[in-house]
């Protein structure tokens, strides 16, 4: 139970710090909001793809070694923060 607090807690921050770094960034590397809008939907599509993939993933180990999902957390949870 640890681990899965543990996964969604670094998964929130991940999404919520960046909202404190949007003047920075744009500072550092000189972007407008709109190619700072365009920074942020490409992570954001990155985020949801390696979560897609993660889950896939975990399903597929699941199914070919006949495990129950109690054992995937840590790979559904690294899919999901990755």
């Amino acid at each position: 139970m640890a681990l899965c607090f543990l996964l969604s807690l670094v998964n929130s921050m991940d999404r919520a710090i960046i909202s404190f770094a949007i003047e920075p960034i744009k500072h550092d590397f000189g972007l407008d909001n709109i190619s700072f809008g365009v920074l942020i939907s490409a992570f954001a599509l990155g985020s949801v793809s390696v979560n897609a993939a993660g889950r896939l993933a975990a399903g597929s180990i699941q199914r070919a070694h006949h495990l129950d999902r109690q054992y995937l957390f840590p790979v559904r949870g690294h899919g999901f923060s990755g």
